[in-house]
């Protein structure tokens, strides 16, 4: 009887990890798909120097269009939604104040890139965010299924998305913009535009997200290893 009720809380935590990453997949891919629809013309989804053009006032006075405002509000709730989501209802896990600490900054760096008009920046941002989510929900459902051929086969794609997006694009790229082309940009060209505290705090925040995708990175390889002894994908977050 004892054995019984064990096997019946386990089945139950994982039927809940199971429903909470099909939510999650089902969000982030909505996202993604909106945030993806939303750039995918615009001149900085591939040149960032394009997140500056037109930029001569503060906050920065170019167009955001109607479908930019409308993916931003998007964004905006579900990580409203998110952090008292992760406080109380999700599984708790190993990183949950990186976690947190990650759900806090995003929803911060949303309210403020809107009131300063760096949206463009934001987009793409929360995109390449979105897209490696994606993956790794879909890996957690084949663990969780106990198919190890499905969560083998989307993690190693949410790995590669995870490095391209999160450990390459988004430092080389989305911060080089706002670090570097933004100066050469906006600053040099329009010296009236206050350069601080806006600039040092925007960047802080996106460096901050970078070092917890460091930290990710980390636990992400602690999986792989785990892989390679055991032949086996484990979430290394769970108890």
């Amino acid at each position: 009887k004892k054995d019984t009720l064990v096997l019946g809380s386990d089945s139950a935590k994982k039927m809940s990890k199971w429903n909470e990453s099909c939510w999650k997949m089902t969000a982030f891919g909505i996202l993604a798909i909106t945030g993806l629809v939303v750039a995918w013309d615009e001149p900085w989804f591939s040149d960032t120097k394009h997140f500056w053009v037109g930029c001569t006032d503060f906050p920065c006075n170019h167009h955001s269009g109607r479908d930019i405002r409308w993916f931003y509000s998007m964004e905006m709730g579900f990580y409203i939604y998110s952090i008292p989501s992760l406080f109380f209802w999700e599984t708790r896990r190993k990183d949950f104040l990186e976690h947190a600490a990650h759900h806090h900054v995003t929803l911060f760096l949303i309210l403020y890139s809107h009131y300063v008009n760096f949206m463009r920046v934001g987009v793409m941002v929360m995109v390449l965010h979105d897209v490696c989510d994606i993956w790794l929900e879909i890996a957690k459902l084949g663990n969780y299924a106990n198919s190890e051929i499905l969560s083998t086969g989307f993690f190693i794609v949410f790995l590669m998305v995870w490095i391209s997006m999160r450990l390459v694009y988004f430092p080389l790229w989305i911060i080089r913009s706002t670090m570097y082309e933004v100066i050469s940009e906006v600053a040099d060209k329009v010296p009236h535009i206050p350069r601080e505290p806006h600039y040092s705090l925007f960047n802080g925040l996106l460096i901050t997200l970078f070092l917890l995708h460091i930290y990710w990175t980390f636990l992400i390889l602690k999986v792989v290893k785990g892989k390679l002894k055991s032949g086996k994908t484990q979430d290394v977050r769970e108890d």
